[in-house]
């Protein structure tokens, strides 16, 4: 007797977690909270998965800009960076040619090699502040050949190599001016740096103390180069 009852239990929650029908799956489950879940239809079951899908896609990351540049040859990108830079833009080659004809052309005094020797590097626009808090000056004769008229015969460029950079697009050095004035010297040194644009224009600034006008060597130049 006892065995029988154990039999059509058995057969009782057996038949509990067989399929409603024959040939079709239990219902899928719908989580509640942790833990509980409940059994819902095939179609609510389709429209959670929908709904699980489109949220996965709202925060899935957007590309970065890299990746959208990823399939490009580097060859390509080579070619884009330099129409980023510009024809104008010169190399580290010409720049330290530049720097060293800078000292050497003026201490010869040959005007026309040395305003050549700027136009290879800057045949752009000239911006000079010339000491930084003076007012700025614009054009190519104004920052470059009426300095050299005025300077040059009287004046002396010494550049130490150990204190000379060129980095990127970009020259800096101390420059050592030593003016001369009936048999007697004066040395003035000046931090300039110059930043060279790929449109062929230039930024010169400098930093020295200007000479009083009342300096027997060297006050009369400034006092013409920079008037009040």
């Amino acid at each position: 007797m006892l065995d029988e009852i154990r039999v059509r239990l058995r057969k009782a929650v057996v038949s509990r977690l067989q399929p409603e029908r024959p040939g079709r799956l239990t219902k899928p489950l719908r989580r509640l909270a942790d833990g509980f879940f409940q059994r819902v239809d095939r179609k609510t079951a389709i429209r959670l998965q929908k709904r699980h899908v489109i949220r996965a896609l709202r925060h899935e990351p957007k590309p970065s800009r890299i990746n959208e540049y990823s399939e490009a040859s580097s060859s390509g990108i080579l070619r884009y960076i330099d129409q980023l830079k510009g024809d104008n833009m010169p190399s580290r080659e010409a720049l330290e040619n530049w720097a060293n004809n800078y000292v050497e052309l003026w201490n010869k005094g040959e005007k026309e090699a040395w305003v050549e020797n700027w136009q290879k590097v800057a045949p752009g626009a000239f911006t000079m502040m010339d000491p930084v808090g003076t007012p700025p000056k614009h054009d190519f004769v104004g920052c470059c050949v009426e300095p050299f008229d005025l300077f040059q015969p009287s004046t002396e460029f010494r550049v130490d190599p150990e204190t000379r950079f060129i980095c990127g697009n970009e020259v800096a050095w101390v420059m050592e001016n030593i003016f001369s004035k009936d048999g007697q010297k004066q040395h003035m040194k000046s931090i300039e740096t110059y930043i060279f644009g790929d449109d062929g224009s230039v930024e010169i600034r400098t930093h020295y103390d200007v000479p009083d006008a009342s300096d027997p060597i060297s006050g009369g130049l400034f006092s013409e180069y920079l008037p009040e």
